[in-house]
This record gives structure tokens, C-alpha cells and sequence, in this order.
């Protein structure tokens, strides 16, 4: 039965239990006619239990099948022995784990076993100088089982009866005291023995043990000692005159823990400090409290802690119970955490850990001591979680902004939820309302399937209240729901992007829409399959509005407005380029040869001045290849706009030709390969007189290789072309030396594909690997 519930491999569970269900069957299992004991005790009601289809998962048979098991008394004693003797010191640590916890729920079956055999048993082993597995172990069960036995009904407890010695409580109490003395944190496994000091700190917190320093060490002076294990050292069994009081021992273990690199650790010590808060409520005066918080913030704050104690104490904050300080000095705490949340404007204090453990904490304060709290900061903790929506930080490790906007996403739901109820349900702002469901529609629009997810549903719970006050609520709820059926995720860029291209179709929410969309098609390394699906959605959107001049008139203004916002901002590089492959894409889609003469021709002018704008923008402050090489994809997308006029035609040539002579090697070929697909897919841009001679143009772009030319040689193709297309150059580009030179021979080979194809804008050429470093090594243009 031991192998059965408690191996490490399914195999020889199942085995076991074949083999006992056989034994059962031959030996007989039940109540015995004869009067006498049966060979397998309860053998038919065991083999109901653990079977060969419920032994398949090792958490599900340590934590049940075994308890189960263990209600017969003959198996309860053997099961518990083996994991102590055995399972307890496993060199698995997830089996070390699994099998504390299991001893924790085996515990209520028979507690004065555990109290007088089992704790006498592993407490030697916590202080093991040399097994750092076992004493991990050891630390684990002891945390587990003290933990069930402080959970037991008052009347069963042993903590509160005379069965259990003093000495047990007292020894059990200076264990992270006792392990900090013989520094066993140190060496391989210190950070299992800091987690596992840890838990038993909230174990021991939360089961009723006496934290006060015992006013007569003499009392545990005749105790007996527990046995040390073979190899090991005794364990101290009384209080010395130096020894710290037990709760600055504690508090100084979790401190440890709090200013830990390792998440893990950090979550360990805040999961103790939020049961060992419990008990200083009662132990220590309100000015030690406050004295306490003020040095969690200053050291929160403080740019000489470092990262580690930024993250841990910025979380530690949100683990004050209520009544802990006054309310006054628990908005101190507030308003800490908001200033933690934000980007510092100091580049050396910007973690993105801190911020996400900021916005956790705060919503840990709220959970626990409600939103009438920090009901004079409503309109403030809005604006921090709404510009944690907008952090889209990376490194090398990727997108880790989305750390800080998941965590916003769940805030904003536990926040507005709490606001919803009585006193505090008018509190909202109408104008709160919408900006929320903008920032979640936004996220909802995004490439991560982990925060459509999660701002989807969110989302979803937001309008099904019908408290919420948001624009068209109901056609939203309605929208949701006609869509959602078994197989509807919000995790599926083509579910969710299918309810979003119909809500594009509201002026109220089109804005933050493409605002996310930005970042599913233009993002870097996005999947083949979201690109597509949000490509169908804006290409669906658009089918909708054909023939409906007023409405395409209307995108058209939206589309406009939504440039306007783009360059009133500052956008990193990487966000400009998916910027620019979203128009590209709209573009593409042809939706606006519908539009009204008189108002597609008053958008596409607007559209040539904001790309005249952006030229002048990007040619002082971009250095971003990417940037620029989308930059001339945009252009040779909005070239055929329908109702191009003249001098919008030229304008955009003009800068396509600028774009020819930039500086970087990969952004002149990108350049010359979206002008060649222009051209060869729609020569009737051109100019009348100039269509006759467009395949000229074409052999004249294809005449030399534009990414390793010399700087004479590719500004007199330029002029070249500037004069075929019959559009003034530049005065950079008019040297009378380079006009004067001959004209030389072709190239003997092309470079740019004569396949007429659209440019994709996004630089994938044979080139492509090439770095901006390189391309600023080469030959720049006159």
C-alpha cells in the first residue's frame, strides 16, 4: 500500500495496486467469517480507493488517495512513518514538498502521534549541519504540521494541551534562530532553507505558539532534549542570555528573505510576514508599528537598497493587516506605491519588478482593508493604473512591461469591483468608465494570448455589471455574447479580434482599438497566424463600410485623428515602425475607392502633409533602421491612393527619393525595392507624359546595386530619376560636378527582384541580417 500511494513513478503505483487488488481477491478483504483478523484489512474498500485510474497523478495520491487510506486505522501509522523516514529527506524536492503537505493533512487524523513521535523525530533533523536536503525537508513537514495542528477545532488542539511539552513549543519557536547561529543559510540549497525557514515562520505565527521570551529559562532546563540525528549536532533546548528575542529573530529572517534576489524567497517572506503581522498587532506598541512602515519605505525608496530590496519591501507593504497602523499611515503606504508604480524619470531606478510588485501591493491593500480606505484617492490610483497599461518596457528578456500591465489589469477589476459597492458605488467617474474600457480593449487588441486573456475577461465581468456606466454597454454585452460559444477563448487572436473588428464600427471605441492592433501586426517576431488574423479583422471592418461613403468618410477622420495622436506623442522606434505597417495594411486593403470625390481627395492630401511631417520628424531624430525602412514602405503604400492629386503624388515620390539616398545601406535597398513594386503594379500613378517611359524608370532602379554603390554613382541615379519623374531634387542632391559626369554602364546583374510584387516595408531582404552598426559603417552619401 506504502508503494502504491506514495512512489515516485506511475508505473510501480500501479503495479503496487495490481498487485494488492490481487492479493485482496485471493486472500480475502473483507470482514472475515471466521472472526479473525483478514490478511489485506479493508482490502475491497482500499481497492475502490487506489486503483489503476486514480494512482495517475502523484500530487492527487499524497494529498487524497493516502489521506483516504489513512482512515484506516491498521495503514494510518506505516504511512506516516514512511514519509518521515523516507519521503521527508527524498533527494526530489518536489517530492520533499508534496510529502510536507501530505503530513499536513494526516495530521487531524491522529495529532497526538504526530506531537509525541513525529516532531521528536524531524526536530534534530532541521538543524542537520551537513544534509541540506533532509534539513530542508525536516523544516518543511515541521511547518506543515504545526500549521495542522494550530488549524485543529479548540477542544482537539495539542498546542493548548498539557500533552504536548513546553520544550516541543519552545524548540519548535527557535529553530530560524538556531539556524542562523550555526549559519546553515550558507553554501549550495540556501535559498531552499530561507524558503522553507520561512513557511515555518508563518506556521508557527499562525499556530498559537507563544512569541514572548520566556521570563524563566530555568523552566526548560529539565526538559528533556531531543535526540540529535546520526552525524548531527544537538539542538539547543534553551534560551542563552545573548540570544534575540524571538520576534526580532523573526523579523530579521524575513527582512533577509525580503532583500533576496530570488522571487521565490521574496514570496515566501511576504507570505510569512503577512501571518507574523497578525502577531505583532498584539505584541508591539502602535509607535514600533509605524516606526516599522516608515523603515519599509525609506528603504523601498532608498537608490542604495538596490533592485532586490526595491522589489521585496515594495510587496512587503501590501501585507499590513487592518489595525496593524492608523488609516492615516496606511495612505502613507498608498501613496508610496503609486509613486513606485510609475517609470522614475532616474534610469537608474527604473525596475519593471518593483513597479508590478507595487501595483500587487496596492491591490492587496484593497482586498484587505477595503476601498473606503483610499476613497479620497480614487481619481490618482486610476491614472497610476492607466499608465501602467502603457508600460511596454523590454530588455533582453523580453516584453517585461507586460509584468506591470497584468498586474494592472487585475487591480483595476479588484478596485472598480470594491467601488461598486456600498458607501463607495458613485464614486466612478462616467469619464473613468470609458477610459478603462479603452485601456482594455487596447490589451484585448495585442499580441500576448496571455493579456487578451485576462483584460478580455475582465472586461467581459466589467459590462456584465450593470453598475458600470459605459458607453453602449449593452451592445457590447451583446456583441460578446452572440459570439461566445463552447469553443470562444479570449486567448484566440481570431475569436477576439472577430468581436473588435465589429466594435471598430463605434466611434467611442475605434481609437484604442487600432491602438492595439499596432502591436499585433507591426510587433516584432509575431506569430504567422495573428498577423493574419488581425490583418482579416481590419480587412472585415473595412468590407463593412464599402459602399457607405458617410462611414468611410468618418474612418477616414478616425484614421486621421488616430495619426494625429500617434505623432503628438513620443513613440519609441520600435512602435513607430508598427505604426507605420498598420496604415500600410489599411492602405492596402483599397477600402477607400468608395469615399465621396470631395472627401477622399481631402484625406489623401491630409494624409501626403502628415507624411511630409513624419519625413521631417524622422530624418533629425531616427536612427532606427527598421523606422525608416517601414517609412518608405508607408510611402509606397499611399502612393496609389485613390484621387491622388498632383501634388500629393509628388510629394510622396519626392520623399521616396530621399529615401534613396539615406545614409544606411539597408534602408536605400528596402527604399528601392518598395519603389520598384510601386511602379510595377501601378505605373498609372505616373504622370501622363511620364507613363510612356516607366520602363526606364524601372531599369533605371534596377541599374546598380543600391546598398554597396558609391556615393557619386548612386546620386546620379537619384538625379537620374529625379528627372524621368519630372519632380525638382533636392539642393543637397544638385552638384553641378555629379550632373556633369557621364552616365555609367549598367550593372551587370540586378539586385531588386523583377517579380512586380508590393514591398512588405519590412526590410526582408538578403540584407536583412545586417546590423545598424554596419550599415553605419558604410560609405555615407554626399
Amino acid at each position: 500500500m506504502i508503494t502504491a500511494v506514495f512512489d515516485r513513478e506511475v508505473n510501480c503505483r500501479r503495479a503496487a495496486a495490481a498487485a494488492f487488488q490481487e492479493n485482496v481477491g485471493r486472500s480475502g478483504g473483507g470482514p472475515s467469517t471466521s472472526g479473525s483478523e483478514p490478511t489485506f484489512p479493508h482490502g475491497l474498500d482500499i481497492i475502490s480507493i487506489a486503483n489503476f485510474f486514480t494512482l495517475s497523478n502523484r500530487t492527487e495520491c499524497y494529498l487524497k488517495i493516502a489521506v483516504d487510506v489513512a482512515h484506516f486505522e491498521p495503514y494510518r501509522r506505516p504511512l506516516i512513518d514512511h514519509l518521515v523516514a523516507y519521503k521527508v529527506g527524498h533527494i526530489d524536492i518536489g517530492l520533499r514538498d508534496i510529502a510536507a503537505k501530505s503530513l499536513h493533512r494526516l495530521v487531524p487524523l491522529e495529532p497526538i502521534y504526530f506531537v509525541s513521535t513525529v516532531l521528536p523525530r524531524l526536530i534534530p533533523s532541521c538543524v542537520h549541519p551537513t544534509d541540506v536536503i533532509l534539513r530542508q525537508g525536516a523544516l518543511l513537514a515541521v511547518g506543515e504540521i504545526i500549521s495542522a495542528l494550530g488549524r485543529l477545532p479548540t477542544a482537539e488542539r495539542p498546542l493548548q494541551d498539557s500533552l504536548v511539552p513546553i520544550q516541543i513549543q519552545r524548540t519548535i519557536r527557535e529553530l530560524p534562530y538556531e539556524i542562523d547561529r550555526n549559519r546553515l543559510y550558507r553554501g549550495k540549497g540556501a535559498e531552499w532553507i530561507r524558503i522553507a525557514v520561512c513557511k515555518l515562520i508563518q506556521a508557527v505565527s499562525e499556530s498559537g505558539i507563544s512569541l514572548k521570551k520566556d521570563a524563566d529559562p530555568a523552566a526548560s532546563s529539565s526538559a528533556p532534549s531531543a535526540a540529535a540525528p546520526k552525524g548531527g549536532r544537538l539542538i539547543r533546548t534553551t534560551l542563552q542570555a545573548k540570544a534575540k528575542p524571538p520576534l526580532q529573530s523573526y523579523l530579521d529572517t524575513l527582512e533577509d528573505g525580503l532583500k533576496n534576489p530570488l522571487e521565490s524567497v521574496q514570496a515566501a517572506a511576504v507570505d510569512a510576514l503577512r501571518q507574523f503581522n497578525k502577531v505583532l498587532i498584539h505584541e508591539e506598541t502602535d509607535q514600533w508599528r509605524i516606526a516599522l512602515i516608515d523603515r519599509f519605505i525609506k528603504i523601498s525608496t532608498s537608490k542604495d537598497a538596490g533592485p532586490a530590496a526595491w522589489r521585496g519591501y515594495s510587496l512587503a507593504l501590501g501585507c499590513f493587516p487592518p489595525g496593524f497602523v492608523p488609516a492615516q499611515k496606511l495612505l502613507d503606504i498608498v501613496n508610496n506605491l503609486l509613486l513606485l508604480a510609475k517609470l522614475p524619470s532616474d534610469t537608474a531606478m527604473r525596475d519593471a519588478e518593483t513597479r508590478r510588485n507595487s501595483v500587487v501591493a496596492l491591490r492587496e491593500i484593497i482586498t484587505s482593508c477595503g476601498s473606503e480606505i483610499v476613497s479620497g484617492h480614487v481619481d490618482p490610483i486610476f491614472e497610476t493604473l492607466f499608465v501602467a497599461l502603457d508600460d511596454y518596457s523590454a530588455d533582453n528578456r523580453g516584453d517585461i512591461g507586460s509584468w506591470v500591465r497584468e498586474a494592472s489589469v487585475h487591480t483595476l477589476q479588484v478596485f472598480v469591483h470594491s467601488l461598486l459597492q456600498p458607501p463607495t458605488s458613485n464614486m466612478i467617474k462616467p469619464e473613468i468608465y470609458t477610459r478603462l474600457l479603452h485601456k482594455l480593449m487596447k490589451q484585448t487588441a495585442e499580441k500576448l494570448d496571455k493579456m487578451r486573456d485576462i483584460a478580455g475577461r475582465t472586461l467581459q465581468t466589467l459590462l456584465e455589471n450593470p453598475l458600470t456606466l459605459a458607453p453602449r454597454r449593452v451592445e457590447l454585452l451583446e456583441s460578446i455574447y452572440s459570439k461566445k460559444n463552447r469553443s470562444f477563448e479570449w486567448a484566440s487572436s481570431r475569436h477576439v479580434f472577430g468581436i473588435l473588428s465589429e466594435w471598430m464600427s463605434m466611434d467611442e471605441y475605434i481609437q484604442p482599438i487600432l491602438a492595439g492592433f499596432v502591436r499585433s501586426i507591426g510587433g516584432k517576431n509575431n506569430s504567422r497566424e495573428l498577423l493574419d488574423d488581425a490583418i482579416g479583422a481590419i480587412s472585415a471592418h473595412a468590407d463593412s463600410l464599402r459602399g457607405d461613403g458617410s462611414k468611410l468618410a468618418l474612418f477616414g477622420e478616425q484614421l486621421l485623428r488616430f495619426w494625429d495622436h500617434h505623432q503628438a506623442i513620443n513613440t519609441s522606434e520600435i512602435q513607430a515602425a508598427a505604426f507605420y505597417r498598420l496604415y500600410e495594411v489599411i492602405f492596402a486593403t483599397d477600402v477607400f475607392s468608395n469615399i465621396p470625390e470631395g472627401a477622399i481627395a481631402s484625406f489623401v492630401d491630409s494624409i501626403g502633409q502628415r507624411l511630409q511631417k513624419e519625413h521631417q520628424r524622422i530624418t533629425k531624430i531616427s536612427k532606427s533602421i527598421e523606422r525608416l525602412c517601414g517609412f518608405s514602405a508607408l510611402l509606397a503604400s499611399a502612393a496609389p491612393l485613390p484621387a491622388n492629386s498632383a501634388g500629393a503624388r509628388d510629394t510622396t515620390l519626392s520623399l521616396l527619393l530621399f529615401q534613396l539616398d539615406n545614409k544606411y545601406p539597408v534602408v536605400r535597398k528596402a527604399t528601392a525595392d518598395a519603389m520598384f513594386g510601386l511602379l510595377s503594379v501601378f505605373p498609372h500613378i505616373l504622370p501622363a507624359d511620364v507613363e510612356a517611359s516607366s520602363q526606364v524608370v524601372l531599369a533605371t532602379l534596377r541599374s546598380i546595386h543600391w546598398d554597396t554603390a558609391g556615393d557619386e554613382e548612386r546620386v546620379r541615379q537619384v538625379l537620374e530619376l529625379h528627372s524621368l519623374l519630372k519632380i525638382s531634387p533636392p539642393t543637397s542632391l544638385a552638384s553641378p560636378q555629379l550632373q556633369s559626369a557621364p552616365a555609367p554602364a549598367p550593372a551587370p546583374t540586378s539586385v531588386i527582384s523583377s517579380t512586380p510584387s508590393i514591398s512588405t516595408g519590412n526590410g526582408d531582404t538578403d540584407t536583412g541580417t545586417q546590423t545598424e552598426q554596419e550599415a553605419a559603417d558604410a560609405p555615407a552619401s554626399s
